[in-house]
């Protein structure tokens, strides 16, 4: 068998080893007369026993007149003519299966195994004792299954075995000692577990070994020098563990080194210049540590690194000009330590470079010129640092550039015109620096830019048309520079079609505000400039917040703002404008500093008394005028009040009179309606037999949910609203009818499918597909308080990937509703207990746009969302909107991620619910880790780092200010970034691939 293609340098010393390995593996057809024995079936039939086989994968393991050399899974060999050409299981291969229970006994039975892989299952419970006796084995690979306990004594017994991987389960208790008798080990994988104590001393005798990893677990203890041993390591993993200790000199006496990581394991000290002499690393990774002092120029001389992650530590001293000579990289990341001086020139020159991560140092001078220019550059962060100069001409040359974050410097000169032609930008942030010159065209026009931030720079010139056409821009905030004239007065050009947040205050900007911002229906905060406030913002259902405050602004405050009833917050002082401040709406909650600096307003708000003479006296001559319309408008409601009054009489008359004479109806007393969004098996009269005690399966502040079982077959989950409606003399368009009309027409995979509803006079029934594994909120929390026969508990959410895809299903449907629905629709209402399972525990968004059934004739508190997930700025507003229901989104992604419940009173102690739980642990590093589920990310650090990733997203989505939290497609955007993918996977992938 020849090496494949992609195999990494440093592994061709244990060529020969692998080849010997692989030609124990090659499977030898038995011959006809070689039918196996009676034993040899039964054993395996025992093995089958023992195992849980849900989707009958192993339904061919069955007596028959056929060898079970064919059966699923078995690898034989022919044994000599001597034997009468019998054959013999040599490995068993049962990996992704979906098996459960614990691995049997019986497994010790089949003593001819030389490989035994039953990776990637749900396998529980401890390795049994009885894998000792098979003394054949050569290789073990029991990877990502639900294992406890530690490795059974006597392992050392299996003399022959090669390779023993038990990553990714749940295994405890201390590190065995005999591991390190077996001498003829090459791969060594314990790492994502939960083993304990100090590594025992035998291990850095194991001079064999190729490939070790005990990262993820909890071991302690100091890190020897012994380490220098093993000689023959190519990967040597060991981070996510709480040492206490430096990282030894002698790790340079690894010379066929190509991968190490020590990344979270709690590391002091400094970085051993003897790392430099690792010339055939590959990667180094030592983030998130305690190290200090500098970097050592020695590190320099690895010149074959691609990947070289330093940050998070407190690194002091400057960046080596020595590592301007690691050509060879494409990664590098240093941020968040305390670096001083220059960045090195020699980085714009290496020719891999895709991500460099420098943000929040102190470094000074200028960026590299050259950088970009002779690599495919994709990510740069240098933001939050003392770096000066003219931003690099050619950071786009190859058209990779999608992240570029330079804010908070003091970087001057113009814009580069390339970045306004960059095509892959995805995301632009370089406020609070010095920049001067013109916005150059072009940025518009970008097919992928979502997020532009230039404010507070001095830029001045005209604002670019295309800046007001851009078709993908979600966020703009040119704010605080010098740009002049006006906004483009063509209508044509005004096509935000996802524009959600604009500003442009601090200006100098003049005339009029262009009247088509009240056409951009998605806009959600604006923040602008001079002229008269149109009366056509009074359009801009989602506005959240508008700023337009230290401008020129005259007239009166137009009336129309009041129906905003998304809006949050409004600041129009220290303008010139005049007349009355409006009451209604968001008026209600302002105070006096939203509005001085205005001396002719006048009203409650600003505590200056309309006289009749703020608007040229026209009040005091049309005062009578005034005075009769109102009245008109009195008597012209108190007549719509009484009509209403009668038609209400005459259509309830019956019902009235018998509710006051002491009677009762039931809701089967009145004739149904069925209304279907599809063709239904299934009638009226059989949905509201559903509606017993004995069907209840959920009830909520809407109503009870009951399980409705039908004779065709058909399942579906009931929905009884609490409350009456009356749809029948509704128009199509309006009223209940129409918004269950528009709920029914929903398509998509993240959302509960509304198939239809029941209606008479008196309640409404809904009807909707039946999701078989409940809530996540019972799923994630409920386990606890129940248990199986034998006492222990199950948590069948332990898996991280399985959260993961739950929180992007939630999000792809949050995304759908906000985005890519007409109108637009809220949900107002999302919790882990409104997150439905399907059998394949995808996640469906359940009794989205509920609230708004209820909008018209009940309070909003009583829809506003729970105890919990509401957003601050309920309490002062009592609205809600899409970024309330982004902050409730982030409440579940952090019961995801910690496996707590939103407010625990016990638990949480000072802080009033997760969100503060989890801001006031992440003052430490320690803490970090706390808030993560321990059933779910403390065995395994590569869990833990991607937990991490969507940790931050679920942060930004609980930020206190609306303006702050990013929208759903954003989120979407990050969590794909944040998908489980190993960070190790590919190289782990290709490393392993050479001992199968």
């Amino acid at each position: 068998m020849s090496p494949s293609s992609n195999i990494q340098r440093g592994l061709k010393a244990v060529e020969a080893l692998l080849a010997l390995t692989v030609m124990l593996l090659v499977e030898t057809p038995p011959s006809a007369a070689g039918l196996p024995s009676s034993e040899l079936v039964v054993n395996l039939l025992l093995v089958k026993e023992g195992l849980g086989d849900a989707l009958g994968q192993l339904s061919d393991w069955a007596p028959s007149d056929s060898s079970p050399c064919a059966w699923t899974g078995i690898t034989c060999s022919q044994v000599s003519v001597s034997d009468n050409g019998s054959s013999i299981v040599i490995g068993l291969d049962l990996s992704n299966k979906n098996l459960t229970g614990s691995i049997p006994q019986e497994i010790g039975l089949l003593t001819d195994l030389q490989v035994l892989d039953l990776n990637s299952n749900g396998l529980t419970g401890q390795i049994p004792s009885s894998i000792i006796n098979l003394t054949q084995l050569t290789f073990i690979n029991l990877t990502s299954n639900l294992l406890n306990g530690s490795l059974p004594v006597g392992i050392s017994a299996m003399k022959s075995l090669q390779k023993l991987d038990v990553y990714d389960n749940l295994c405890a208790g201390p590190l065995p000692e005999e591991v390190g008798l077996m001498t003829e080990l090459v791969y060594l994988h314990l790492g994502g577990n939960a083993f304990q104590g100090d590594i025992p001393a035998s291990y850095w005798n194991l001079d064999k070994l190729v490939f070790l990893n005990l990262a993820g677990n909890k071991l302690t203890g100091s890190l020897p020098a012994a380490m220098g041993n093993l000689t023959s390591l190519t990967w040597l993993e060991m981070g996510y563990n709480r040492f206490t200790t430096e990282l030894p000199p002698e790790l340079g006496n690894l010379r066929e080194l190509t991968y190490l990581d020590f990344s979270w394991a709690n590391i002091s000290g400094q970085i051993p210049r003897e790392l430099g002499m690792l010339a055939k690393l590959g990667s180094l990774f030592l983030y998130s540590n305690r190290i200090s002092g500098p970097i050592p120029a020695e590190i320099g001389n690895m010149s074959g690194i691609w990947s070289i992650d330093l940050s998070n530590n407190s690194l002091s001293g400057s960046i080596p000009p020595e590592l301007g000579n690691l050509k060879q990289s494409r990664f590098i990341s240093l941020w968040a330590n305390n670096l001083t001086g220059s960045i090195p020139p020699s980085f714009g020159d290496f020719p891999h470079l895709l991500t460099l991560l420098l943000w929040n140092n102190s470094l000074s001078g200028s960026l590299p010129q050259q950088l970009g220019l002779a690599s495919s550059l994709g990510h740069i962060d240098v933001s939050s640092n003392q770096l000066s100069g003219s931003i690099p001409p050619e950071l786009c040359k190859s058209g990779a550039l999608w992240r570029l974050i330079l804010f908070n410097n003091a970087f001057t000169g113009s814009l580069p015109a390339g970045l306004a032609s960059c095509p892959s930008l995805y995301r632009v942030r370089i406020q609070n620096n010095q920049l001067t010159g013109a916005i150059p065209a072009g940025f518009g026009f970008l097919p992928y830019l979502a997020f532009l931030d230039l404010s507070r720079n001095q830029l001045n010139g005209s604002l670019p048309a295309d800046i007001v056409s851009a078709s993908e821009l979600t966020f703009i905030d040119l704010s605080f520079n010098r740009i002049t004239g006006t906004f483009p007065s063509s209508e044509a050009v005004w096509t935000f079609y996802n524009l959600q947040e604009f500003y442009a205050a601090g200006n100098a900007l003049y005339g009029n505000i262009p009247p088509q911002f009240g056409n951009v229906s998605s806009l959600g905060v604006l923040d602008l400039l001079t002229g008269e406030i149109p009366s056509l913002f009074g359009n801009m259902m989602d506005l959240a917040s508008l700023d337009l405050s230290r401008n020129e602004l005259d007239g009166e405050i137009p009336t129309t703002l009041q129906n905003l009833s998304t809006l949050d917050a409004l600041n129009v002082s220290y303008n010139n404008l005049e007349g009355p401040v409006p009451t209604s709406g968001v008026f209600q909650f302002l105070n006096a500093s939203s509005f001085i600096g205005n001396p002719a307003l006048c009203g409650q708000k600003v505590l200056r008394q309309c006289t009749g003479e703020e608007h040229g006296g026209k009040k005091g001559k049309n005062g009578g005028a005034v005075a009769f319309m109102i009245a008109g408008i009195f008597l012209v409601a108190l007549g719509v009040l009484i009509v209403g009054i009668c038609c209400f009489y005459k259509q309830y008359h019956w019902q009235i009179r018998r509710v006051l004479k002491g009677g009762t109806s039931t809701p089967t007393e009145w004739p149904w309606t069925l209304t279907t969004f599809q063709r239904l098996n299934f009638s009226a009269d059989e949905v509201v037999g559903c509606l017993k005690e004995s069907n209840i399966i959920g009830m909520g502040g809407a109503g009870t949910v009951y399980k409705g079982e039908f004779p065709g077959g058909d399942i579906v989950a009931v929905k009884r609203l609490w409350g009456s409606r009356k749809p029948e003399h509704m128009g199509k368009d309006q009223g209940f009818s129409a918004e269950v009309d528009l709920l029914g027409s929903i398509r998509h995979r993240n959302i509960v499918r509304l198939l239809g509803f029941c209606s008479n006079h008196e309640t409404n029934l809904l009807i909707y597909e039946y999701m078989p594994n409940g809530s996540l909120g019972e799923l994630l929390h409920g386990w606890k308080n129940s248990a199986k026969r034998d006492g222990t508990k199950v948590n069948i959410l332990a898996d991280w990937l399985t959260r993961f895809n739950i929180a992007m299903g939630v999000a792809q449907g949050l995304a759908y509703l906000h985005h890519d629905c007409c109108p637009p629709i809220v949900h107002r209402d999302v919790k882990s207990n409104n997150i439905l399972l399907d059998t394949n525990m995808e996640a469906r968004v359940a009794d989205f746009g509920l609230a708004k059934l209820f909008e018209s004739n009940q309070s909003m508190s009583l829809v506003a969302g729970s105890y919990g997930y509401i957003a601050p700025e309920y309490a002062y507003t009592l609205k809600v909107d899409e970024k309330s229901d982004i902050y409730s989104l982030g409440v579940v992604l952090l019961e995801l991620l910690t496996g707590r419940q939103p407010v625990e009173t016990t638990d949480f102690g000072e802080s009033v619910n997760i969100v503060e739980w989890v801001t006031r642990k992440m003052a430490s590093k320690e803490g970090l880790l706390e808030v993560l589920d321990p059933d779910v990310g403390s065995g395994c650090y590569s869990v833990q780092e991607e937990m991490i990733m969507v940790l931050r997203i679920a942060l930004l989505c609980t930020s206190r200010l609306p303006k702050d939290r990013p929208s759903m497609r954003d989120v979407v955007t990050m969590l794909s970034e944040a998908q489980p993918r190993r960070k190790t996977a590919a190289n782990e992938s290709s490393f392993r691939s050479r001992f199968v």
